[in-house]
């Protein structure tokens, strides 16, 4: 048996699939990843081939026989199972054409079919008040509003041949109608697609979310944590932080691991604040991965404060006391499993104002503003989350809840039904 796992070029989304690849293993699959992107990079330190496939990216001159080289590249891959991004669209709808056994990938939360839980987008969290309900409902009106406005701006500018229609036309040129496959969560068609008839797996815990209602088809596998994840860090880098991590414990300081995004960079200000932020606590060591686009803050730093490119997350976690991370999907889960309490900043990035809202509501950390908080916030919110046994205890739940889709094998039983 052969099982084909496709994704766009994010390393999140990535190291997710790797423990979905690590468990098809275990029961007899063949593993192979393709993308449109070059992963090769990122997969040599592991046991599966790599396929590069056409360019996802549909040209405005569809031409009548484009469709073909999509169609001929996965019946190529002669895959048993498919295992698709939500972010590689035009690879979900040529399994769909071929009648290819097919479930969605998608590393966001799901977005509420009705106004019945806030919008991922927005830091707002459900309340038992008349007045926090109709906040959620004009909330959710206006995001969708917006939404609808965006994807009519946009067909209209580019002469209806923007992403979606092309999309649709190249699901035609399959043989697919889009009512058969589509539906749409606003009045009219928005600008993304959702799919109806396709099994979408959520790679987070029902737990983690506001209590809301899902599709038939969309389901909760819990989150996907590879632990034997290779992080390519150099080699003096992991030296320099065994070394630090073994003083903290012989002398007894607390551990702090900041993590900064990969994604978008974190501007001097923020990292000034943190260095002014944890100078003051001597008996702290920090730890600070800056990511690949923040770059170390100028001047001399104090001792305790230690900046690396990247940090593997998997090797330090275990030590940490507490985190202070974007709140990024597959960090936060992280954080959990290994029941570190976390101070989150939000970049406003897809749905990290929605988690904020969701570790707030259910009290697994602390959350804070990256422009509004001064040095002083962040030194106290800090202090509050290494003392708070509320929180802590919070977290040992939710971390009982997540190792639950794994005893109960949710994902597989899912996937092999």
């Amino acid at each position: 048996m052969k099982a084909i796992i496709i994704l766009p070029e994010l390393r999140g989304v990535f190291h997710a699939s790797l423990e979905i690849a690590n468990r098809l293993s275990k029961k007899g699959y063949e593993i192979v990843y393709c993308s449109s992107s070059d992963l090769s990079e990122w997969l040599h330190l592991y046991p599966y081939s790599f396929v590069k496939l056409p360019s996802k990216v549909i040209p405005k001159s569809l031409k009548a026989d484009f469709h073909l080289k999509y169609l001929n590249a996965i019946q190529d891959l002669n895959g048993d199972l498919f295992i698709v991004d939500l972010e590689c669209p035009v690879y979900i709808l040529t399994c769909l054409s071929l009648g290819k056994k097919l479930f969605i990938l998608n590393q966001f939360l799901p977005i509420p079919t009705f106004a019945d839980a806030p919008i991922p987008n927005k830091e707002i969290a459900p309340g038992e008040s008349f007045l926090s309900q109709m906040k959620i409902r004009i909330s959710w009106l206006v995001s969708r509003s917006k939404l609808l406005t965006k994807a009519v701006i946009e067909r209209v500018k580019n002469n209806f041949k923007d992403r979606r229609s092309l999309l649709i036309k190249l699901g035609e040129t399959m043989g697919l109608d889009k009512k058969d496959y589509l539906y749409s969560r606003t009045l009219l068609p928005g600008p993304f697609f959702f799919f109806s008839k396709i099994p979408v797996l959520y790679i987070t815990a029902r737990e983690m979310d506001f209590k809301h209602k899902l599709r038939q088809n969309e389901h909760y596998v819990g989150p996907m944590i590879f632990l034997d994840r290779v992080d390519g860090t150099l080699e003096q880098d992991i030296l320099a932080l065994e070394a630090i991590i073994k003083n903290a414990k012989k002398e007894n300081k607390k551990l702090i691991y900041c993590s900064l995004s990969s994604y978008r960079a974190v501007n001097n200000t923020f990292l000034k604040k943190l260095v002014d932020a944890f100078s003051k606590e001597e008996n702290w060591e920090i730890l600070i991965g800056l990511g690949s686009k923040s770059q170390k803050p100028a001047g001399v730093n104090p001792e305790n404060i230690h900046f690396f490119k990247w940090i593997p997350a998997l090797k330090v976690l275990p030590e940490a006391d507490c985190a202070l991370v974007t709140a990024g999907f597959h960090t936060i889960h992280e954080c959990i499993h290994f029941q570190v309490p976390m101070l989150t900043f939000s970049l406003g990035v897809t749905d990290q104002n929605g988690f904020q809202a969701r570790i707030k509501y259910k009290k697994l950390g602390l959350t804070g503003n990256i422009q509004t908080d001064t040095s002083e916030d962040i030194f106290q919110k800090v202090k509050t989350l290494l003392e708070d046994q509320e929180i802590k205890q919070a977290i040992r739940k939710m971390k009982f809840d997540f190792d639950n889709y794994e005893k109960e094998q949710v994902f597989e039983k899912l996937i092999l039904n």
